[in-house]
This record gives C-alpha cells, sequence and structure tokens, in this order.
C-alpha cells in the first residue's frame, strides 16, 4: 500500500482520519481514509487501497466552506477545476482551521460553474 509521503521542504498541518464524499457523474462516492493538509497540498488517501483519490496543490484550490451534513460539519473544498470535495467526520471542524492555517480561502458561498 502506498503511504503518504512528504516532500522535503513540505510542512504538515494537520492530519487525521476522514471521509471523503466526491461527485463521481450523477452520484457521490463515499471514501474513509486520511486527510494530510501540508503548507503545500492537501491529500486523501482512501483507506482500504492506500491510494490517493485527492491530492490538491494550494494554488489548485478556490477555497472551502464550512457547513452541516446530518448535523455533522462538513467542509466543502472546491478546486479551480470546478470539482468539490466534501470532508466529514469528527476531525471536520479541525480541517477548516488546517486550510486557513494553509492560507486557503474561506468562501462565503459556494462557486458557480465554470469560475
Amino acid at each position: 500500500m502506498a503511504e503518504f509521503l512528504r516532500h522535503a521542504d513540505e510542512r504538515l498541518i494537520g492530519s487525521g482520519r476522514v471521509s471523503l464524499k466526491q461527485r463521481q457523474g450523477l452520484f457521490w462516492g463515499m471514501f474513509h481514509g486520511d486527510l494530510y493538509v501540508t503548507d503545500q497540498r492537501v491529500c486523501f488517501h482512501m483507506k482500504m487501497t492506500g491510494s490517493t483519490v485527492m491530492e490538491l496543490l494550494l494554488q489548485e484550490i478556490q477555497g472551502f466552506m464550512v457547513g452541516y451534513s446530518f448535523f455533522l460539519t462538513a467542509v466543502r473544498i472546491y478546486s479551480r477545476e470546478g470539482k468539490e470535495y466534501k470532508i466529514t467526520g469528527m476531525l471536520a471542524k479541525e480541517v477548516g482551521e488546517w486550510l486557513l492555517e494553509a492560507g486557503v480561502l474561506r468562501l462565503e458561498e459556494a462557486p458557480k460553474a465554470g469560475s
């Protein structure tokens, strides 16, 4: 299984076990694994296979929003390419704090498609 490897000049800001929901066509896929937020990128490694499901350089992230999903905190990360990644779980609140520390913009509303 692959594991998360930091670059020599990369600082880990936060990491932990979360769930990732990612839109796949008309449906959402749910993955369980580990999220890593560094001063350069955000990565999600799926627990079962050890594969990387999401890896975004900070400059590829348009921003994030914090909300709720069935009474649980949920963080939505929006890429500049228009993809949306939804992070839930016990550490979701901390994920928002890690993203802020990494310099990712906190959005007040979801970006419009194509913006």
